[in-house]
């Protein structure tokens, strides 16, 4: 006999996931939210399967896309405006909490529009002939064919057919590829890694060019080979055009963007030389140099290809120093920090914590942190203030639309 039973759903977890109590253990569903009741039935490995809603929650609302539930790249579009951004601001403060911050303020969060990502990684998957591209499955290795995503840019979302015809020319009768979009100042930047499919030979490699040639693809690149470029593209960055390397990472959207430069801007108004670590193409490093003195690094040696040219390119190669360095494997050291006064950083999602006790040991007066996951943020800044750093208001941005992700940035003073 099959144990089936009505639950109540007590709070959203770190995943944006319902949280049950069942039997005294808590049960995760997913697309469920607080004070709704939900029947649930036993599965065979002793899990929780959810059958229905049976009491909605009035925070409740319709979805604006089609693919909600299906493709796993949103988890709370079904959640109202209001308690969606009080939800992100609680998990925020309960995260800094864990590390002894209860007292931090913390600003309203930075919200961004729909139809604003610039950015956007598909995953594509061809068998049998057939093709599917969009986002891997709640849970699931599968991907959910996407026709429309209303995070993205329209831009973006108008290129899916074209997406489709040059991965359908490329794949052959079958193979998966990791396809990263960057709509820039001059069009779409494509990267297409693929895997378990045959090498490209001529043949394919031009019809590849031909079908891109017909989209709103400024270059298309497979795997490491230049297959098309119409024109090169271009991001701008303070008063700099920078032309990234194939798939490079952006910040997500523009307004993100911008608003982050503002910030750290006015953050370091008062130093004189900056570090910018984890520097990318330079999205802190080239407005910075208006100014002041700069040296960034960065791991990916493209991109530090990419911001000197860029930096020559308005007349700043004089301000700027910018190197290829492993800062999780080599991190920079609070000697080589002397004749700096501040420095910004915006690590991976794992953070930077041998890079922070460097930092704490040095002499800077200042140090402005960009986040995009505040567990290691929270360790991070501990490592500042036992050191003697004091954290000031800290800035959440919903980078992420209807994600349970949060970004934020924060300045550290001695």
């Amino acid at each position: 006999m099959t144990d089936r039973r009505t639950v109540k759903i007590r709070h959203l977890g770190h995943k944006g996931h319902g949280a049950a109590e069942i039997d005294g253990v808590l049960a995760y569903f997913p697309y469920t939210l607080p004070d709704e009741q939900i029947q649930v039935s036993k599965r065979s490995d002793g899990g929780w399967h959810i059958e229905g809603i049976v009491v909605e929650s009035p925070s409740r609302q319709k979805p604006v896309c089609a693919h909600f539930g299906a493709c796993g790249g949103c988890m709370l579009q079904h959640l109202k405006t209001a308690d969606y951004l009080d939800w992100k601001r609680t998990a925020l403060k309960e995260t800094l909490a864990q590390r002894g911050f209860t007292d931090v303020p913390i600003d309203p969060i930075f919200e961004i529009p729909q139809r604003s990502r610039r950015r956007l990684v598909l995953t594509a998957e061809k068998r049998k002939g057939l093709l599917r591209l969009g986002l891997s499955r709640y849970r699931s290795r599968a991907v959910e064919d996407i026709s429309e995503c209303p995070v993205a840019l329209p831009e973006i979302e108008a290129l899916f057919p074209g997406l489709r015809a040059i991965l359908d020319a490329g794949l052959g009768s079958a193979g998966t590829a990791r396809v990263t979009v960057n709509q820039t100042d001059t069009g779409a930047d494509v990267l297409v890694e693929a895997q378990r499919t045959a090498a490209l030979d001529q043949r394919r490699a031009s019809a590849l060019a031909q079908t891109a040639a017909q989209t709103n693809v400024a270059r298309l690149t497979w795997n490491d080979e230049l297959i098309f470029q119409r024109d090169a593209p271009q991001i701008s960055v303070g008063s700099a055009a920078v032309v990234p390397p194939a798939g490079a990472f952006l910040q997500a959207s523009k307004q993100v963007q911008d608003f982050l430069i503002d910030r750290v801007s006015s953050a370091l108004n008062d130093a004189s030389a900056v570090i910018d670590l984890f520097c990318g193409i330079g999205t802190f490093s080239l407005p910075l140099t208006s100014v002041k003195s700069v040296l960034a690094l960065d791991s990916h040696g493209d991109m530090i290809e990419a911001l000197n040219v860029a930096a020559k390119s308005i007349g700043a190669s004089d301000r700027l120093a910018a190197q290829r360095r492993d800062l999780l494997r080599r991190p920079l050291q609070a000697e080589e920090m002397k004749k700096f006064d501040a420095a910004v950083l915006d690590p991976p999602r794992a953070g930077a914590s041998a890079q922070m006790e460097q930092l704490s040991r040095s002499g800077l007066s200042k140090i402005v942190y960009v986040s995009c996951n505040p567990a290691t943020f929270a360790r991070d800044a501990r490592i500042l203030v036992n050191a003697g750093f004091q954290m000031g208001t800290v800035q959440p941005i919903d980078q992420f639309l209807w994600s349970p992700h949060t970004e934020l940035v924060a300045e550290f003073i001695r």
